[in-house]
């Protein structure tokens, strides 16, 4: 029963149209929406760790990544659960993180501590002149830093280096750290890390953020100078 344009926050998040249509079509049930998509997940996985096997670093990366957004959306609908919504987050960071190594250009670790906790993300730098501009992404609620891969890839054909993050309380944080309505010293953390990176240009720095990460991106853009564009999609007006 999903429409068109229900199908896009899928497609557009590394899903094929053929594994959405045959997913969508076992799917009976809340319950089974999370069954039907980790299973699609386990299956991208083991087709990574055989195309590995057989020398196809290429395929694999592009079968974790999809494993990653399977366990994601698997997820999407968990929130009572929190043990096996943690559980499949794990999945979705883990399938991402084997996919890391082996993209081009390959993505790094980025960590950043705020209140004495991780915030994580990953770093891709473009083959280009050094230092080169970058643009830190922010995910909304609910989301994951492995989902914004393909804004990502975008961004690097235009000659960006990017960050991804899952900002305080999103993510990998969630169980960790409480999401905040002031973001200020969170932004100020992340570009105090940037300005001690060798490859990047803390004169050319730029904000995206979708939804509430919307939000904080502006705010964070509006109170430190360092900032010197910033975007937003759908973001809320007020935290």
């Amino acid at each position: 029963q999903m429409p068109h344009w229900g199908k896009l926050q899928f497609t557009q998040f590394g899903v094929t149209p053929e594994d959405l249509d045959r997913t969508l079509g076992r799917i009976t049930s809340l319950e089974s929406w999370v069954d039907e998509w980790e299973s699609l997940g386990r299956a991208h996985e083991q087709g990574a760790r055989d195309a590995l096997a057989l020398g196809h670093p290429t395929e694999a990366s592009s079968r974790w990544i999809a494993a990653s957004a399977a366990y994601n959306f698997a997820q999407y609908v968990m929130f009572l659960d929190v043990d096996r919504k943690r559980e499949l987050h794990e999945s979705c960071v883990r399938a991402y993180a084997a996919a890391a190594p082996l993209l081009d250009p390959p993505a790094v670790p980025f960590t950043v501590m705020f209140r004495r906790q991780p915030m994580t993300g990953y770093l891709r730098v473009p083959k280009s002149a050094r230092p080169a501009p970058v643009v830190i992404v922010f995910n909304g609620t609910n989301a994951v830093k492995e989902e914004l891969h393909w804004w990502t890839e975008a961004l690097l054909e235009r000659g960006l280096a990017v960050i991804v993050f899952d900002g305080p309380g999103y993510g990998s944080t969630f169980h960790r750290l409480s999401m905040v309505a002031e973001p200020r010293p969170v932004g100020a953390a992340i570009l105090d890390q940037v300005e001690r990176h060798p490859e990047l240009d803390p004169s050319a720095v730029g904000m995206l953020g979708l939804s509430l990460g919307g939000y904080l991106a502006i705010r964070m853009a509006a109170h430190d100078r360092r900032v010197r564009a910033v975007a937003a999609v759908s973001a809320p007006y007020s935290a």
